[in-house]
């Protein structure tokens, strides 16, 4: 939900001036991140999504008149706190991720765009642990939260579709509100903070439909049930219900494939709508900037960890009775 913007661009291009003054060092020069590394910018990432999980949450306050202050207050805090966060991971993850960001050239067609992050993301592979730790931190913050809504009769009697829809709906509408209010420094009318629910109503269709067509394969589904939330809320799709008895060398890779799919489908309209309906209510001249970058970048780590939050529903009991 944060947008990097002219900052980022900037930076890299600081970076990248700071990079042609200094001398070429030879190949294999330079140090590769190791084990220790890579588990640093994983678990620093996880904590990043968390923390991300929570400031969208914290906005829903945002929509209660008078509430504006603290809640902005409150909204920029977790911001500052999960910025920190990935302030500690190593320096290759901080560079892959303005590296794939900045690859994005809103002067250029769309496929180009998609063609130089992906390319951008093959040539700084750490980009790729940074987004994991973070998709699943989110996942993580996620099933929490979906645990303690269930302590709710009202939310508990649900179908799992619907409470899925409630909760997605929560964050997308908290997201683009927090992120209203923050950027107009507590001033934004009530109407353009109303924006906002337009992303409530993306994600909640989403949410909804990710749990209704692939039950227990969709990895905020899996996420629930990883954080102790009523595991038989959502019945298996017919396509889980094959999947669950078949040998691990086809269950695995189709689990990791449906649920990479789903998340990654969902993020694509997640991502863009979290923009979209920020600068509609930030009133800005043209609504749709940074919309395609989010939503392809939003994909692809939607995608990445939600194929990885597949394989650990596949290493759970993945039998029909209990998806």
């Amino acid at each position: 939900m944060s947008r990097a913007g002219e900052q980022l661009r900037s930076r890299i291009a600081t970076r990248n001036a700071q990079q042609q003054q200094q001398p070429v060092e030879p190949e294999g020069s330079e140090n590769s991140p190791g084990f220790i590394d890579g588990a640093r910018d994983l678990g620093t990432g996880v904590l990043a999504g968390g923390i991300g999980t929570a400031q969208a949450l914290s906005g829903l306050a945002s929509y209660i008149p008078g509430a504006e202050r603290p809640a902005s207050a409150i909204y920029r805090g977790l911001g500052r706190a999960r910025e920190g966060v990935l302030g500690l991971q190593t320096e290759h993850a901080q560079q892959a991720r303005e590296d794939v960001h900045g690859a994005w050239d809103s002067d250029e067609r769309f496929g180009t765009n998609v063609g130089n992050v992906l390319s951008s993301i093959r040539d700084n592979p750490y980009y790729l642990t940074s987004a994991l730790g973070e998709t699943l931190g989110s996942f993580g913050g996620y099933g929490k939260a979906l645990k303690l809504a269930q302590g709710s009769a009202r939310f508990a009697g649900l179908t799992s579709p619907a409470q899925h829809a409630l909760l997605a709906g929560g964050l997308g509408a908290g997201g683009a509100g927090g992120e209203i209010v923050a950027d107009q420094d507590d001033d934004a009318p009530y109407t353009d903070r109303l924006a906002g629910l337009g992303a409530g109503a993306v994600y909640a269709g989403t949410g909804w439909l990710g749990a209704r067509l692939t039950g227990g394969l969709d990895p905020n589904v899996i996420a629930g049930r990883l954080m102790g939330a009523n595991r038989t809320a959502t019945p298996p799709s017919q396509a889980g219900l094959w999947l669950a008895n078949r040998h691990a060398a086809i269950r695995y890779p189709s689990h990791m494939a449906v649920a990479g799919t789903s998340e990654g489908l969902q993020e694509f309209a997640q991502s863009g709508s979290d923009v979209l309906f920020a600068n509609i209510g930030l009133r800005k001249e043209d609504i749709w900037e940074g919309v395609d970058k989010a939503a392809v970048i939003g994909s692809i780590s939607g995608a990445v960890g939600g194929g990885a939050m597949g394989v650990i529903g596949g290493r759970m009991d993945t039998k029909a009775r209990n998806i």
